[in-house]
Order: structure tokens, then sequence, then C-alpha cells
């Protein structure tokens, strides 16, 4: 590959070395020679990095030396994320505490006794609002 090698490249770079794995996302990192490349995995997104000239393909953390910043750790919470208004709350069961400036949603699989304990921690809060969603 030639020195400062495009998206394209690094994506044919991905394709050819990972494999079937769907890409879900590229871009550039802006403090880095980097290319951040997330796949989509059947445990979810993975991430991985690719230098700027496409030849290295790197599993791991990037952390921000000047701040200490976890910057995989960051992103990895971003991707798995699901925004509070998308719940289905429709089929939850709702409980507000105090004055509700927390929000709390407890997912429970009714063969599992664990949810139990959720609820018992829950319970000692006063100022969180609950939603708890059953699995079928």
């Amino acid at each position: 590959m030639t020195p400062g090698a495009d998206e394209a490249a690094v994506r044919r770079l991905v394709q050819d070395k990972m494999g079937a794995a769907p890409i879900e996302s590229l871009r550039k990192l802006p403090s880095a020679d980097l290319y951040e490349v997330v796949l989509r995995g059947p445990q979810g997104p993975v991430i991985y990095y690719v230098d700027g000239n496409a030849t290295l393909i790197i599993a791991g953390l990037v952390v921000d030396a000047k701040t200490g910043r976890n910057l995989t750790q960051e992103r990895e919470r971003k991707l798995n994320s699901i925004p509070w208004s998308t719940l289905p709350f429709d089929d939850a069961v709702t409980t507000v505490r105090g004055d509700g400036r927390r929000k709390i949603a407890v997912f429970s699989d009714r063969t599992v006794h664990s949810a139990s304990a959720s609820r018992r921690t829950w319970r000692s809060s006063t100022t969180s609002p609950c939603a708890s969603f059953c699995i079928r």
C-alpha cells in the first residue's frame, strides 16, 4: 500500500484479512494516524485499528497518552449504548422514586432468579425511576 492510504484501501485490507464479518463503520481517528474499523461480530461490535498506510491491523486498546483516557472503551460504550427513548416501555413495569433524576432499566429473564437481587438493589435507591423488562 502507498503511504497515506485512503479509506478504500483500509476497507480492502480489512475485508481481505478479516473475512466475512461485515464492516459496520470506518473512520479516521483525529488525533493519530490510525483508522478505527468496527466489525459486527456474533457478540456485538468489535473494534480494530489500521495504521495510516493500511499495512497493520491492530487488535487491542488505544489509550490517549496525555489524558490516560481509554479511547477504545469509550467507543465500545457508545457503540453498545441503547437510547432510553427506544426501550419498549409499553411492555415494562415502571416505578418512579424521588424526583426521578436518575434512570434504571432492569432486563430480566423470568426463568433466572438473579433479577430479584437487582430489584432489591433498586429498592434501596430513593431518586431513581426503574423500568423492568421481561425477556421472553
